[in-house]
């Protein structure tokens, strides 16, 4: 989905995210020709999902595209959301922290039972406590901050905070779901604040390359 976010031309981007609801070939004729053969690529892609996911559950995939439509939409004009609320509707998808948490479980055996996945297709408030932890984790670390706006970062860490507090609560309160999808949910959190501690290391990746190697290249000494 980089493509949508990078800079390039409104019309571009625009019609990319646009696209994929109306899932037909016939709408990559909005597309410029250096987009063409993305946009086939990615409804193929989309329809290979969906064939996974059954009848039910199509489109689910494509509500990360819509989000960053409306992201392009409030950026060329100017629109600053009233409330961090009005953000949190929008910002809180484009993030993608749902859909990758959601599809960890693919893959985890009889364990993750077709009701776990319809839970979290729910969007329950763990996993909205979770998006707006790395949402909000992520907005104030590649943000570069003014002395106007040090009040607002203030807040901001303060909501975190709160994110941080809610979903820990959520985590230490029995529910018919297995243990191990609220432990993931919350493992996935904590690596979003590893990554967000310091720098945007989502963006500079190289930041925690050293890190990553300790994890899975260097021998583990007894």
């Amino acid at each position: 989905m980089d493509i949508v976010r990078a800079p390039c031309s409104a019309y571009s981007s625009y019609n990319t995210a646009r696209a994929p609801p109306w899932c037909s070939q016939d709408a990559v004729e909005v597309l410029p020709d250096y987009m063409k053969d993305f946009y086939l690529f990615l409804l193929k892609t989309f329809d290979s999902c969906e064939d996974e996911l059954g009848p039910n559950k199509r489109y689910r995939l494509k509500i990360l595209v819509r989000g960053y439509s409306q992201e392009i939409e409030w950026r060329d004009e100017h629109y600053v959301p009233e409330t961090i609320d009005k953000h949190l509707e929008i910002s809180r998808v484009t993030v993608g922290a749902f859909q990758l948490a959601c599809s960890s479980f693919v893959g985890m055996g009889d364990i993750i039972t077709k009701g776990v996945l319809d839970w979290l297709l729910t969007y329950p408030e763990l996993l909205k406590c979770f998006t707006t932890f790395v949402r909000l984790s992520n907005d104030i670390t590649s943000t570069e901050h003014s002395t106007t706006m040090h009040g607002a970062c203030e807040k901001i860490k303060d909501l975190i905070e709160d994110s941080w507090k809610d979903m820990m609560q959520l985590y230490l309160t029995p529910t018919e779901q297995p243990k191990v999808v609220a432990q993931t949910i919350v493992d996935f959190a904590r690596t979003g604040d590893y990554m967000y501690k310091k720098t945007d290391a989502f963006t500079f990746s190289h930041t925690i390359k050293d890190m990553i190697a300790l994890l899975y290249v260097e021998p583990i000494l007894f």
